[in-house]
């Protein structure tokens, strides 16, 4: 069967296609379902779209997109809210506006999502300006300047790493030679591992405060571990939040509790 096209200025009409490939600057008519959707420009609607596995570059505009696997690459945008059942995975220069609801969420290159990403494992790398994160796992490598909302999860992992060679072509050459992550609220997990990080709170069972930190308030269950080379202002275990056990205070790093 050969796959429906739809070209440059054209309508795309509701329906269910088994395979939708287009090419330019789309309006839906109404809700469209595909089995496969190939999208190079743009799509504009006031109506759901769900595909089985979704390859976009360019800019998508509807209220849901939802499906099984959506994968945006090369430079691309999503206003919506992106409702999947597996995977998306976020390739390249990307730019979303809206929550994003999937179990795994793989994010690579220059982001920039305003909204919740909710997932069981969130894997991001590259330049990142991000949301509320929430999942189980969270695996953060950051290359640049980068900042998000606030973490919730199970295991937390957030280090410094250069950008492949490739995705370099996605994200602006800077001069910052100390880049940081910085959380705005805070980062609340079971097991928390951090390097190069600025962030307000850390609350988690297992707490490793690595290198190039800057926190000012850790609170943590059984262990706790500060870098030489990282500050936390105050830490105490969180059990007893309220009374000040002999081992809390400020550390300039150094300190396994």
């Amino acid at each position: 069967m050969q796959p429906t096209r739809y070209y440059p200025q054209q309508k795309l009409r509701a329906g269910i296609y088994p395979k939708l490939i287009c090419y330019g600057s789309y309006t839906m008519l109404g809700s469209v379902r595909a089995d496969y959707m190939s999208l190079t420009g743009t799509l504009d609607g006031q109506y759901a779209l769900t595909a089985g596995s979704l390859r976009a570059t360019g800019a998508i505009r509807v209220p849901t997109l939802g499906g099984n696997n959506i994968f945006f690459y090369g430079t691309s945008s999503m206003r919506g809210i992106l409702q999947v059942n597996k995977s998306v995975t976020l390739l390249g220069c990307y730019i979303g506006d809206g929550p994003i609801v999937c179990p795994i969420v793989n994010i690579e290159g220059t982001a920039t999502i305003s909204g919740r990403i909710t997932a069981a494992q969130i894997t991001a790398k590259g330049v990142l300006s991000l949301g509320m994160l929430n999942a189980e796992t969270i695996r953060v490598e950051f290359a640049d300047q980068s900042h998000c909302t606030g973490l919730l999860g199970k295991k937390i992992i957030i280090s410094r790493k250069p950008m492949p060679t490739l995705l370099r072509l996605f994200a602006p050459v800077r001069s910052n030679q100390d880049p940081k992550f910085h959380v705005n609220s805070s980062i609340t997990g079971e097991y928390v591992s951090l390097e190069h990080v600025t962030v307000d709170t850390v609350k988690g069972v297992d707490v490793n405060i690595g290198p190039g930190c800057h926190v000012n308030k850790v609170f943590y269950r059984e262990h706790l571990y500060i870098d030489e080379e990282a500050y936390v202002d105050w830490y105490e275990p969180y059990d007893d939040p309220e009374n000040t056990p002999p081992n809390a205070g400020s550390s300039s790093g150094g300190n396994v509790v």
